[in-house]
């Protein structure tokens, strides 16, 4: 982490655990990903780092809820997508895609947004989502559950939608950027679909 502004309140520690409310934080992580702010009541030890009630701001995107990294201890992070369990429950946010390029290098280019509520947990080899709401675009909205197998290998990942609801239409299917999103190019749709 570079650039780290931080103001907090209630700082605790009693052994390997620390805990704080984190009123507002501003970083810039080690890849380049800018945080404009976060804030949450964190708890952070051997086992896990704890962010209840988060709300962490970029400069496009907009994320609320509680957020947990799970581990047997600090050497877990070191195997991050086979030992790192999340564990997660948001409220409405906005994702802007590509903030996640850092973290998962296939986003670059992903230069949309896309809103999301719901629970997610597991590894991010084995990742699952409940109860989630996604929407897109101006109509696009998938109700349902999410698994993925084999992050973040994208192209050896198997993925399971347990669809509740699902609405879309063509202009939104048209602004769906083509694999790989630096490509510039979108979803060819049918004109039937048209």
């Amino acid at each position: 982490c570079r650039n780290l502004y931080l103001k907090v309140d209630s700082l605790t520690i009693i052994k390997d655990k620390f805990h704080m409310e984190v009123k507002h934080a501003t970083l810039t992580e080690r890849s380049g990903f800018y945080v404009r702010d976060v804030s949450a009541s964190l708890g952070i030890c051997p086992e896990f780092v704890d962010m209840k009630r988060m709300h962490l701001q970029t400069l496009r995107s907009d994320v609320k809820g509680d957020f947990c990294f799970l581990t047997r201890d600090y050497d877990d992070y070191s195997d991050f997508e086979e030992k790192v369990r999340l564990s997660g429950n948001f409220s409405d946010s906005r994702l802007w895609l590509a903030d996640l390029a850092p973290f998962a290098s296939e986003m670059r280019g992903m230069n949309r947004r896309m809103g999301f509520k719901g629970r997610i947990w597991g590894t991010e080899a084995n990742l699952k989502g409940k109860d989630l709401v996604l929407t897109y675009g101006n109509s696009t909205r998938f109700a349902g559950d999410v698994s993925f197998k084999g992050l973040p290998n994208w192209e050896n990942t198997f993925t399971s939608l347990e669809i509740q609801s699902l609405v879309t239409d063509a202009n939104d299917l048209m602004t769906i950027p083509q694999y790989p999103f630096t490509s510039q190019k979108n979803l060819q749709v049918p004109r039937e679909v048209k």
